[in-house]
Formats: structure tokens, sequence, C-alpha cells
């Protein structure tokens, strides 16, 4: 348990589990906290490093605020506050800073599940260095996650990988309400303002993303870059998009048709959109039938 606290300092390490404050916790209680400073890992191959802690199997965290540059190339599970958390939840937190990981990065939390996530906000920046995927401007991977009035202005960075969003690389069984990402998405495949890839029965509810999105191959989208059996309501994206297939202002690639199920409702696009293939104002490719989608539009001009 650690209450009405603050840290500072610079933490280097060479192997797993590498935190401001904790490198492997079972049980994580916070409130009050403040971290700056500095989170280097330096070795390679190595997983679990977080601004605040490397590994967490359950928190409860609340009112938490950490400034610090969070350094660990070669790593997976990586986050501005922890690189891998399991379940508990997590309340008015923020991150400033540059995060830099290899696999699953995040600006707050590299790989979460089984959560909650409310009014939480991270800023600055979120690269990889190339050789891994999931990587999102506030949660890398999420897992049985709700997120809940957040958000993310990072610039989010991963070149020459698969699963990247302005909010959340993967969302998986997850839900999003009420959150919105702002940052430049930059990724090779299934990029997405908000979100890289939604699946799993995950949802979308009142939520936005403004950032431009450019992904040099397939599924890159303004809100999604590939959506599967994830139901989205009320909402938009106006940043400019360009791919190269199956490339929409709103989602790159989208698809579910089961009996009754609402993939897309009450949502636009109006950012500018160029590709090569399957190009869209709204949708690049949908493997969905026109029922599945009904009062959405587009208005931005396509290239393709």
């Amino acid at each position: 348990v650690v209450m009405d606290s603050a840290f500072h300092g610079t933490v280097r390490a060479g192997g797993d589990e590498v935190g401001g404050i904790a490198g492997d916790v079972g049980t994580f209680i916070g409130r009050n906290i403040v971290v700056t400073g500095q989170v280097r890992a330096v070795r390679q191959s190595y997983e679990h490093v977080g601004g605040l802690a490397g590994s967490v199997s359950v928190l409860s965290i609340t009112d938490v605020h950490v400034s610090a540059d969070v350094t660990a190339p070669n790593h997976d599970q990586v986050g501005g506050l922890i690189g891998d958390a399991g379940e508990g939840s997590m309340t008015d937190v923020t991150y400033t800073g540059t995060v830099r990981g290899r696999s699953a990065v995040g600006g707050l939390v590299g790989e979460l599940s089984d959560a909650r996530v409310e009014n939480a906000r991270a800023s600055g920046s979120v690269t990889s260095n190339g050789s891994g995927d999931e990587v999102g401007g506030l949660i890398g991977a999420a897992d049985t996650v709700a997120i809940v009035d957040s958000s993310a202005s990072n610039a989010v960075s991963a070149s020459d990988l698969d699963i990247i969003g302005g909010l959340v690389g993967l969302l998986d069984a997850s839900t999003i309400e009420r959150s919105f990402a702002t940052g430049q998405v930059t990724g090779e495949a299934t990029a997405g303002g908000l979100v890289g890839s939604a699946e799993g029965g995950s949802s979308i509810v009142d939520s936005y993303a403004t950032g431009f999105v450019s992904g040099t191959n397939y599924s890159v989208g303004g809100l999604v870059g590939y959506a599967s059996e994830t139901p989205m309501e009320r909402t938009y994206a106006t940043g400019d998009v360009r791919g190269s297939t199956a490339v929409g202002g709103l989602i790159g690639r989208i698809d579910g048709n089961a009996s009754g199920f609402d993939a897309l409702t009450t949502s636009y696009a109006t950012g500018s959109v160029t590709g090569g293939d399957e190009v869209g104002g709204l949708i690049g490719r949908a493997d969905v039938t026109s029922d599945n989608i009904t009062t959405s539009l587009a208005t931005g001009s396509v290239q393709g």
C-alpha cells in the first residue's frame, strides 16, 4: 500500500519487472502518488517495465500521476505507469512523457486485463522499435477492460508494426465509452486513430479520434483499423487517413454478419482518405450487409 507519497529519481536496470516504485507486485493499492524522473531498462528480450511498476497482479490505484520517460526498446509490456497489470481498477490517473518499448506498449499500461480504467489521461509520445505489435496511446493491449471517460493525446509511432491505435492498440472483449484520442498514429498495418484492432465482442460508444492516421499496408482507419463483431455507436473521426489496402475515413475493414448485429450506427468521418485498393470515405472494406450500417456518413474526399 502506497499513499500520499512523491518519488523522484532515475531507475536503471537490465532485466524483467522494472518500475519507478516497484518491480513485481502481487497487489498494488495506491492513492495520491506523484512520480517524476526516468525509468530505463537496457538489456535485450525482457518484459514488464513501467514508470510506476513493472508488473502488478491486482491493482487499485486512484489519483496517481507519473511524469517520467520510460525507455525499454528491447522489452515487451512497457507502459507509462505499469508494464503489465491484471484485475482491478485505475481512476483519476495521468501520464506525461515518452514511452519506448518493443511489443504491447502503451502510454498508461502496456498490457491490461480484467480491469476498469476511468478518467485516465496520457500525453507525450509512444514508440516501438519495430519488432513487435500492439501499441496504443493509452493501452497497448486491453483484454476484458472497460475504458470510460479517458483520453490520449500522444503521438503513436510504430512504423513497421501491426495493431497500432491512438488510444488502444488491441481491444479484445473490451469496451470504450466517452473517450477520445487526438494524436497522430503512424504504423504499418491495422492502424486506427482510436483503436488498431477491435474484436472478441468489444464495443465503442460515444468516442472519437481527430489525429492523422498513416499506414503503409492494409486496414487503416480514422477511428479503427480493423473491427470484427464490434458494434460502434455515436462515433466519429476527423483526421486525414492514408494507407494502401482497406483504407477508410472511419474504419479500414469491418466484418460481422450476425443476425441483429448493428456494426455501425450514428457515426461519421470528415477527413480526406488516400489509398490504393478498397478505399472509402467511411469504410474501406465492409464484410457486412448494408443492414448492419445505419445513419452514418462521410464528407471527406477520397482518392484511390
